[in-house]
């Protein structure tokens, strides 16, 4: 994690290789605190493409509901959507939603009791409830 002036910048990076197949998105994100009592307020850069916005925003709401369930002490963040690396042929929405649910963790510094897990023999993601 980097410290900038908008906040720290926490990468999470999916690359995994199974036979023939692979899974791949890199997520790029720029938290800081928020002052808004909503607890969590997400943006994404312009220059992110546009199929991603659902996907990373999914992820990231994800990830801040699973930590909210455990925790009572729950910081107001405001969360940029930086950058979503990603390749044609192995970056699905499920991975950007992995990777950002990942990458919010990584930045709040807290992993939930239950993660979401990919079964890399089906090629699914499985995120509970």
């Amino acid at each position: 994690m980097t410290k900038q002036s908008g906040g720290d910048t926490v990468e999470y990076v999916l690359a995994k290789q199974v036979g023939d197949r692979a899974f791949f998105a890199k997520v790029t994100l720029v938290v800081s605190p928020s002052v808004d009592e909503a607890g969590l307020d997400i943006t994404i850069d312009p220059t992110v493409d546009q199929r991603w916005h659902s996907a990373v925003s999914f992820g990231i709401e994800y990830g801040w509901e699973r930590l909210g369930r455990e925790r009572v002490d729950m910081p107001s963040v405001r969360v940029h959507v930086a950058a979503v690396e990603w390749q044609p042929s192995d970056t699905t929405l499920m991975t950007v939603a992995f990777a950002a649910a990942n990458a919010i963790w990584k930045a709040l510094k807290h992993r939930p009791a239950k993660e979401p897990q990919l079964d890399v023999a089906s090629g699914s993601f499985i995120f509970s409830n």
